[in-house]
Order: structure tokens, then C-alpha cells, then sequence
């Protein structure tokens, strides 16, 4: 999970600066800019996030020896290392476009998606994983989250831009 809040920290740049711009464009009403913004946004974010991912699973001792010097720990995050690949490319997803919507001032979109992202997508995987004392069903419970986001926040996306379907207000 350091790994996940460490490449949050870089994501997060990206979503201030989609947060900044998406203010602007907004509030001028420019859409072809905020239609360009989620794409560079996106593809960025993306780019960076599974950048991560494929960083610590090419240099895993390497890597993750940065993150703690216990040996044991290294051997057995190496396990669940696979998960950082849907984990961070669907938060990379999510980080955007919570920065995107915090732009347009859209505070219940982002409450409402992330209710039900928590509520869907996270709680059942999750409440499973502790029954069964399963690590990597929590790390897909985790991956859920980040899906139901990352869904969320994008079916509201094209009400924000002024065009049908999608919305969580």
C-alpha cells in the first residue's frame, strides 16, 4: 500500500493541474478545452500510474527495498505485486477525474460516486476478504474501488460537458 500512496502523491500533480484548468475552462464555458483536458489529463495520469506499477514489478527488490529493509516483507510483496497494475491504472483514472470535478465545483458528484464506489465496489470484496483472511481479495476489493470510481465519476462526465446521459446530482 506505500506503493499506491507514493505514486498518489505524483497522480495527485496531474489532478491539481486538471482541477486548475477544469475551473477555468468551465467557468468560460470553453468545452473543447475541458474534452482536451480529460484527454491529456487522462492519458497522462494513466501513463503515470501504470508507469508504477511496471516500476516496482521490474525492480521489486530494488524498489520496494526503498519502501522497508525487511527482507520477509519484500519476499512476500513480491506476491502481490500483479495488483499494482489494475490498482494503480484505475486510481490514476479516479485521481483525475475527482481533480476534474473538484474544478467544476461538483462536490456531489464526487460525494454521491464515491458512496456508491465504497458501497459497490469496495465493501462487499472487502467484508469477503476478512472472512476468508484472503490478501489478494483485498487487493481486488481495492481494485473494485478504484473501477467503481473511476466509473462513477467518468458516466458523469458527459453532463458536465453539456451532453446527455451520465450524472450522479
Amino acid at each position: 500500500l506505500q506503493v499506491v500512496t507514493l505514486s498518489a502523491y505524483f497522480i495527485d500533480g496531474i489532478a491539481f493541474a486538471t482541477e486548475s484548468f477544469a475551473g477555468r475552462y468551465y467557468g468560460s464555458g470553453d468545452r473543447t478545452h475541458l474534452r482536451r483536458l480529460l484527454r491529456v489529463g487522462g492519458g497522462t495520469s494513466l501513463a503515470l500510474g501504470l508507469s508504477f506499477a511496471l516500476a516496482f514489478a521490474l525492480f521489486p527488490k530494488s524498489l520496494f527495498g526503498v519502501l522497508t529493509n525487511h527482507s520477509d516483507v519484500i519476499a512476500t510483496v513480491q506476491i502481490y505485486v500483479g495488483w499494482l497494475f489494475p490498482v494503480l491504472g484505475l486510481g490514476a483514472m479516479a485521481y483525475m477525474l475527482d481533480g476534474y470535478f473538484l474544478g467544476l465545483t461538483a462536490g456531489r458528484v464526487l460525494r454521491n460516486g464515491t458512496v456508491l464506489a465504497a458501497v459497490v465496489g469496495f465493501l462487499p470484496l472487502a467484508l469477503v476478504a476478512q472472512n476468508l483472511a484472503s490478501a489478494h481479495l483485498l487487493w481486488l476489493a481495492l481494485t473494485g474501488l478504484m473501477a467503481a470510481r473511476a466509473l462513477t465519476l467518468g458516466w458523469a462526465v458527459p453532463s458536465s460537458l453539456g451532453l446527455p446521459s451520465g450524472g450522479l446530482s
